[in-house]
């Protein structure tokens, strides 16, 4: 009977487990540089640009420049599996700039206390001297 109790106990509490963080783990506003580099040019090429993101529950709002650079965003998102996060950009855009400068889409996510890096390439090649395009956000908890 106790070995029953244990094994449904166990069952029970693997169930519940997941490698995925809980997007309130994101939740508070950061602040730092957007990091860019053009599709077919040198990492040496980047451009940055101040940026800010706010992170509430399943919600996030990203600030834009008037350059563009980054354009923004806000909507929902979703943290994935292997350190990936899923923004739903929820605004309605103009067709005359990248549209990767737009906080949307999946991104690679680095979060070490209170750093947070989102990092999206476009078509990586990873044997190429050039990039198909970068876009970093390096950002630190403001709140």
């Amino acid at each position: 009977m106790i070995k029953k109790l244990i094994i449904v106990a166990l069952i029970s509490l693997s169930a519940g487990c997941s490698d995925k963080l809980s997007v309130n783990t994101f939740n508070g506003t950061y602040a730092g540089e957007f990091f860019y580099v053009e599709p077919e040019k040198r990492l040496e090429n980047k451009v940055s640009a101040p940026a800010a993101v706010t992170f509430s529950g399943e919600n996030f709002s990203s600030v834009g420049n008037e350059n563009r650079l980054p354009a923004g965003g806000s909507g929902r998102f979703d943290v994935l599996k292997n350190n990936l996060v899923n923004f739903n950009d929820e605004n309605i855009w103009t067709a005359n700039f990248d549209w990767g400068l737009i906080l949307s889409g999946k991104y690679n996510y680095e979060l070490k206390g209170d750093s947070l890096i989102l990092t999206r390439y476009r078509e990586p090649c990873p044997t190429c001297d050039v990039v198909s395009g970068l876009y970093q956000y390096r950002l630190k908890r403001t709140k």
